[in-house]
């Protein structure tokens, strides 16, 4: 019974692997998307990924917002375009070729790996904490958060912090008595971004991955079966 069990598992672990290629797939096919903010000061791209492509700042900026607000409006315009990149995701996933994709993988026919035991079994403990490790991340795609900041010359300075749904927080400070283009602080916000993208964070590849995790779960409960009741591990 209890290998039955752990075949069923190993089955439904790869079931939701093929879908998952599927729908991210898709996803991937969408078009990139386009956001502005409420005063059309900003305008924004981003790919089918969410991450920034452009950044288009009005030269008329100043008419419409306070230097101080305009770190808010680029997190509005972000959040605009990101609407619509998901709508045009659903829509991608509605497709019919897609949905008979899906449709077409069937549980019974799915051919899963065999679950072997583990050569070194882990602690149930320490399957726990790296399990809670995982869960405790954005269950995202997207990119830790992280924080840059840009200057350019001696006008505008921008600092970008990201995380899993991409720009959160935009601050902009420009050059008091100065005419700054929006062409300048567009350019500092861009390389914020950039910064930020590769800014350092803390490594945490020593922890296995869910996929990883699910399989060594279940070795462990396909070694548990062949234990003698009462012996000690």
């Amino acid at each position: 019974m209890t290998e039955h069990l752990l075949n069923d598992m190993a089955r439904m672990n790869a079931y939701v692997q093929q879908l998952s290629q599927i729908i991210d797939s898709a996803g991937s096919g969408a078009a990139k998307s386009a956001g502005r903010d409420s005063t059309g000061t900003i305008q924004v791209t981003v790919g089918h990924d969410g991450g920034l492509l452009d950044i288009v700042v009005s030269e008329e900026w100043t008419q419409r917002l306070h230097t101080s607000d305009l770190g808010a409006a680029v997190v509005e315009a972000v959040r605009i375009a990101d609407s619509q990149r998901h709508a045009a995701t659903m829509m991608a996933l509605a497709d019919p070729g897609v949905l008979e994709s899906l449709r077409r993988v069937d549980l019974n026919s799915v051919m899963a790996r065999p679950v072997e035991p583990p050569q070194t079994r882990p602690s149930s403990e320490l399957l726990s904490e790296d399990a809670v490790h995982q869960l405790e991340k954005p269950i995202s795609h997207g990119i830790p958060a992280s924080t840059g900041q840009a200057t350019v010359g001696t006008d505008a300075q921008a600092q970008v912090t990201l995380d899993t749904r991409g720009i959160v927080e935009c601050n902009v400070s420009v050059a008091w008595g100065q005419p700054v283009s929006g062409a300048t602080i567009a350019r500092a916000i861009q390389l914020a971004y950039a910064d930020a993208l590769h800014a350092p964070r803390e490594d945490d590849s020593a922890t296995p991955s869910i996929d990883s995790l699910i399989e060594q779960a279940l070795g462990e409960l396909s070694a548990m079966q062949y234990e003698t009741p009462g012996a000690t591990r």
